[in-house]
């Protein structure tokens, strides 16, 4: 029984830190992992036009769909890794 209990908190405390993430503006994955490219620039920091671009020359994995453009969760995550790795070597500290 107190288990149950300790779980049930456990779980409520997880729901309210997911709807204060909301509420901070924090960025929203879907379960498949998919993001609008509105999504995407505010994630990145970029305009919306240079999110476009990157998923036209291929930077960025995209599909279309109607008129939205869809992003992979992946694919968005390696590239800021790539950034912050590239800002880390650029400006190391000697």
């Amino acid at each position: 029984m107190v288990e149950q209990l300790k779980a049930k908190d456990k779980y409520i405390k997880e729901l309210e830190e997911a709807l204060v993430d909301k509420e901070d503006g924090d960025i929203y994955w879907s379960p498949s992992g998919l993001m609008t490219a509105k999504q995407v620039s505010k994630y990145l920091g970029y305009k919306y036009s240079r999110i476009v671009e990157l998923g036209n020359s291929g930077v960025l994995k995209m599909k279309r769909e109607g008129k939205s453009l869809i992003f992979f969760k992946d694919n968005i995550l390696k590239y800021k890794q790539e950034l912050e790795s590239d800002i880390k070597t650029k400006f190391k500290v000697i």
